[in-house]
């Protein structure tokens, strides 16, 4: 069971990860654009010394496109066998998992591998960073293809 959520934001929508899966949050930084890269690549970054991928989360979850602004936007730098980073338009806050509780059975959110959980305030998009890493493979390998 995970010890907690980092909640960020797309838009007006609120997502979250694991606890376990956030390396860092960093403030958004200048992105090295990738030419002929797809939407969902917004560039990469210089990350302790290391390349990575930045993934423009709203293109990949095909949600609304926002303007990045440099005040609230932030990356988050996530753990997979290689590290990647998401932009979102802002960070929200840490959440413990005690006051989660897990809905199941939701078929078209599993196909995305977003689960939800009910929160007191509300419901809880849960993200997998695992299946947004063969995106970032992906783009990465097209980018060096």
């Amino acid at each position: 069971m995970t010890k907690g959520f980092v909640t960020f934001w797309l838009g007006t929508e609120e997502y979250a990860f694991d606890v376990d899966h956030v390396v860092e949050i960093m403030r958004l930084s200048h992105l090295t654009p990738v030419p002929g890269a797809s939407d969902e690549l917004a560039g990469v970054i210089n990350w302790r010394g290391r390349t990575i991928p930045v993934l423009e989360l709203a293109a990949r979850l095909k949600r609304p496109a926002s303007s990045p602004d440099e005040r609230r936007g932030r990356l988050l730098v996530l753990r997979t066998p290689a590290p990647f980073a998401v932009r979102v338009d802002r960070a929200g806050e840490l959440i413990s998992s005690s006051v989660a509780t897990p809905i199941e059975g939701v078929a078209e959110l599993a196909k995305e591998n977003i689960r939800l959980v009910q929160l007191p305030r509300g419901v809880l998009r849960i993200l997998d960073p695992a299946s947004l890493v063969g995106a970032g493979a992906r783009l990465m390998e097209e980018r060096t293809g």
